[in-house]
């Protein structure tokens, strides 16, 4: 099942990837935008300061009208520039909030995903513990001489009766080997592993005389 999910995850962190680009892209466009808002700051005072200095130099007739009137152009054209300035700054430092807000969707969406792996993975390995589960395996070597269930039927681990296969064992050697877990039972399973809930009674059939 996990396999599946992979193109997810894939996808999810491809989306991560272009989001942070795009918080790189956006923070740069807002330090450039900051930067040439310094700029006409500084532009702007200058244009100030000429200003006024012409228009001191004008009431002294030390200068002409028209180098007023340009100081006054150059003043509105820095004032213009900077009402464009902040919004280009505006503009950019919400470009960044949104581009932030994206990247972090993003990674959360990628965690997500990688969750959904683990989660079908974990899933996985317990439908393969329950899977091994469902095969019965005699604890010693033997031959079966009777079977209580059928292929396909379902046995609970509450099951009373007795062991679905009776077992001969092949040699004295081989019944000696089995472990007795409670009074009067036997282990249908085997292996380290043994559920003390699947312990049931089992018919075992005495070695062939030699």
């Amino acid at each position: 099942m996990w396999p599946v999910l992979w193109p997810a995850v894939q996808v999810a962190q491809a989306t991560t990837v272009n989001a942070k680009a795009a918080v790189e892209t956006a923070q740069a466009n807002a330090e450039n935008a900051q930067g040439k808002y310094r700029e006409i700051k500084v532009a702007l005072a200058d244009a100030r300061r000429i200003l006024d200095r012409n228009k001191e130099m004008v009431r002294k007739s030390l200068i002409a009208q028209n180098d007023l009137d340009t100081a006054q152009a150059t003043y509105d054209g820095a004032v213009a520039q900077l009402k464009a300035s902040e919004a280009q700054l505006e503009a950019a430092a919400g470009q960044l909030k949104s581009a932030s807000a994206q990247r972090r969707l993003a990674e959360a969406q990628e965690m997500a995903a990688a969750a959904q792996v683990d989660q079908a993975k974990a899933a996985l390995q317990a439908a393969d513990l329950d899977l091994e589960h469902t095969t019965i395996r005699a604890p010693v070597n033997g031959i079966v001489v009777s079977r209580s269930v059928d292929v396909g039927q379902t046995v609970a681990a509450e099951f009373a009766g007795p062991c679905p296969l009776s077992h001969r064992p092949g040699s004295h050697a081989d019944a000696g080997r089995y472990e007795r877990q409670r009074s009067g039972y036997w282990s249908c399973t085997g292996g380290a592993k043994r559920s003390p809930s699947l312990w049931m009674p089992i018919k075992i059939s005495p070695s062939p005389a030699r």
